[in-house]
């Protein structure tokens, strides 16, 4: 639920907390606080908060079961304020109450008095801004530049061995059939036929393959006649081919390919068409659709 709610809330912000391969291999929150059994576990939420507040309630409700199912049930606690993202002092006054009954210690209902800053005292530097301020200072940009030039010529693992890395989810051998109206399970794709034309001696046909239970991808397929020939695969910016494309396709098929494109993940028809304001990037909902989508711009999708 919290990576889904980036589509409309923080969608730029903290992407280090959706672990690569996370939801793909089964880990979610409640199994990540179960790697803390049997000790004491405390929540504090924010209703408010771009976390969704019914997740975090799921998370709890689930954990909280387990712990009592095994005798363990004053070890889990919640508490959840009615502000957006902060741990405000209503949740922590909770977090040490909830601390207090494990070290002993009498519970208060006072918390030390806390001074707030302004914003010109918690900057570092004078303006607040590093590269102005210093002048040996280098952007990101430069030190990325830098580390390019130093490694361009060193030997790079090429695409194909990434791809048949350790990672590789074995694509060739899963089952592919024909879509008889089930969604598609694990190692398994399933295709469906949604309609074909003829454009002179070329055919399109047009399939929809679902896989990995919940995805779909449109593909097209162009070919001349019934013999085998090679597959060219196609890729475009915003997705599969589009007509203006078609003089450079019937090239292809004249010389003796057939071809397959398609729509990858977040382009094409495979797009959401959301926009989200983003604190980090007040002009991101500002952008066209295609912008959004285009590689060096932040979207979702």
């Amino acid at each position: 639920m919290r990576v889904y709610n980036r589509i409309f809330k923080d969608p730029d912000s903290d992407p280090e907390q959706d672990l690569y391969g996370m939801i793909s291999n089964g880990v979610d929150h409640p199994g990540l606080l179960l790697m803390m059994y049997p000790r004491p576990v405390f929540l504090a939420a924010a209703v408010l908060d771009f976390f969704p507040i019914e997740g975090t309630h799921k998370t709890f409700r689930e954990i909280a079961d387990l712990y009592a199912r095994f005798g363990y049930a004053d070890r889990i606690a919640m508490h959840e304020g009615y502000h957006d993202h902060q741990y405000s002092s209503e949740n922590q006054e909770a977090a040490i109450h909830f601390l207090d009954q494990f070290n002993g210690i009498p519970p208060s209902d006072v918390l030390p008095p806390v001074e707030e800053l302004d914003e010109k005292t918690l900057q570092y530097t004078r303006s607040g801004q590093v590269i102005p301020d210093y002048q040996n200072s280098r952007s990101l940009m430069a030190v990325i530049r830098d580390y390019y030039e130093e490694q361009k010529n060193r030997h790079a693992t090429d695409l194909k061995q990434l791809y048949y890395s350790d990672l590789y989810p074995g694509i060739r051998s899963w089952n592919v059939s024909r879509n008889e109206g089930t969604k598609a399970g694990p190692g398994e794709i399933r295709w469906k036929l949604m309609g074909s034309s003829q454009v002179g001696n070329v055919e399109i046909q047009r399939y929809l393959l679902r896989h990995s239970q919940y995805l779909e991808l449109p593909l097209l397929y162009f070919h001349k006649g019934q013999a085998v020939r090679p597959i060219l695969l196609w890729l475009g910016n915003d997705g599969k081919v589009t007509a203006q494309d078609w003089p450079d396709i019937t090239k292809y098929i004249d010389v003796g390919y057939d071809i397959v494109s398609i729509d990858p993940r977040g382009l094409g028809e495979t797009r959401m068409h959301y926009k989200a304001a983003s604190s980090d990037d007040p002009n991101l909902a500002q952008l066209d659709y295609d912008r959004l989508h285009k590689p060096g711009f932040r979207g979702v999708g």
